[in-house]
């Protein structure tokens, strides 16, 4: 598994970065302000194409003053064309400096802009690679030369997920693998005595991804024999989100499974008007009556978690409903 989505954000003004509103491994929203460049000398050029066109508008105005008299004076046959003609294009001149004024502004404000960087997308600040205090210049890089692999300038990644798995292998229940922060157990299925002819959902993988003090289960199909057996091989997190065994049907989600786990959220996994009837209606009774908060796929489309290992926060994408359970929860 990588990251499914993310980006990296760079400057494109230089100047001594300021502040950095960040640390790794953090949780931002979209628009989250995340690194600040000195914007003192940006300021400095708005206010000065600000006042060029302030002084420019004034010399406009006297000029149109005086085409309007001209304008007067040619009427009454007093003033020759040529002079009408000189005055008229000087105020034209003007208008267009004016104009011109208007788009050093904009530019100049744009640059002002660019030296708040902010969150583009909502996810998890990847390593941080700067520190306030330090110049540099986003067309080299110089004199940060660590930032050169994230392609020069300030470089914050930003992303969905970073953990990144070898090529596909077989599992069993006992496997133990660390990626980063990610510490994954296998609890199923266990070492066949046996080669069956056809794998059944009692065969699943099942799955204890931990981070920090949490723990998100990943049952696949299994139901009352896998859930039996797994029992003895539990030892859950602090937290626990649980992924509903076998997309929430009647023959999964057993009381001693799910009062082992104690889930804080349980996320089914189903269509919308599945023929299966998944999630049973028993089963989400079973969920509601602990109080566990539940999340499907059928109202919520693709579900997000995020966690720093303490903190859970759940998102789903077409509903954009959000919940966040604080550390320690059981």
């Amino acid at each position: 598994m990588q990251a499914f989505y993310g980006v990296t954000i760079r400057a494109r003004v230089d100047g001594e970065l300021q502040q950095v509103y960040f640390q790794e491994g953090q949780s931002v929203e979209k628009g989250d302000l995340i690194a600040q460049i000195d914007p003192r000398p940006y300021q400095a050029q708005l206010d000065q194409a600000r006042a060029k066109k302030a002084q420019d508008e004034a010399q406009l105005a006297s000029a149109r003053l005086m085409l309007q008299r001209d304008s007067q004076l040619i009427n009454s046959k007093v003033l020759d064309q040529q002079t009408y003609d000189t005055q008229k294009y000087a105020t034209d001149q003007l208008q267009a400096l004016v104009q011109a004024d208007q788009g050093a502004i904009d530019n100049a404000q744009t640059q002002l802009d660019y030296t708040r960087l902010v969150a583009p997308i909502y996810g998890r600040v990847g390593i941080r690679l700067v520190d306030p205090g330090r110049p540099f210049d986003p067309r080299t890089a110089q004199p940060n030369r660590e930032l050169a692999a994230r392609g020069g300038g300030v470089g914050i990644e930003i992303v969905r997920a970073w953990a990144k798995f070898t090529a596909p292998h077989t599992v069993q229940a006992g496997d133990l693998t660390r990626i980063g922060p990610l510490t994954i157990r296998v609890l199923h299925p266990p070492l066949p005595d046996w080669e069956r002819q056809r794998v059944r959902n009692e065969d699943s993988v099942v799955l204890d991804v931990r981070v920090g003090d949490v723990s998100i289960v990943v049952p696949g199909d299994i139901g009352v024999e896998g859930e039996r057996a797994i029992l003895p091989l539990l030892a859950p997190a602090r937290t626990v989100i649980l992924k509903a065994p076998h997309h929430g049907s009647a023959t999964s989600s057993t009381p001693p499974l799910l009062d082992a786990l104690h889930p804080a959220a349980v996320i089914f996994s189903a269509g919308r008007n599945n023929r299966f009837g998944h999630p049973a209606p028993a089963v989400v009774a079973r969920y509601r009556d602990r109080g566990v908060p539940m999340f499907s796929t059928a109202e919520s489309g693709a579900i997000v978690i995020d966690t720093d290992g303490h903190e859970v926060s759940i998102r789903g994408w077409a509903d954009e409903r959000v919940m966040t359970i604080p550390g320690g929860v059981r």
